[in-house]
């Protein structure tokens, strides 16, 4: 596992869940992230990144009105810069080859399986942020 400080990082949770997103910000101000936001779904997702320009972001694949896939599609779509390049880190129940395909696509291959815990999350982002 690498160790990375997150002190100078701000992360985005999007996912429609509540308790889901409340106990990933916690997570993640635990392991030290100066910013944590928050966001219910892929549309505010979008805007929240366009305000708040998080270095990651930790997203539910299955939500409701739009998907995170479709959040990750607009966002590739939409963004300008470095923010295309944005780190996606999905967080889900289930990765079926559709999802994983339709990730790929938009440039994503981070995948964490519920229930998450802070020493996985810690170890993926370490190494998303490192390779940033």
């Amino acid at each position: 596992m690498t160790d990375t400080s997150f002190q100078n990082y701000s992360a985005l949770v999007i996912d429609d869940e509540k308790f889901t997103r409340t106990v990933l910000a916690r997570m993640l101000g635990n392991l030290g992230f100066k910013e944590v936001y928050q966001a219910e779904d892929g549309s505010t997702g979008l805007t929240a990144v366009h305000d708040l320009n998080p270095d990651v972001i930790v997203c539910d694949i299955q939500m409701k009105p739009m998907n995170g896939l479709t959040f990750l599609q607009q966002l590739r779509e939409t963004a300008e810069g470095e923010r295309k390049k944005l780190p996606v880190v999905f967080i889900t129940n289930l990765i079926d080859q559709e999802s994983l395909s339709a990730a790929r696509g938009f440039g994503s291959e981070h995948f964490l399986l519920k229930p998450v815990t802070p020493a996985i999350l810690k170890d993926k982002l370490s190494t998303i942020l490192t390779m940033a």
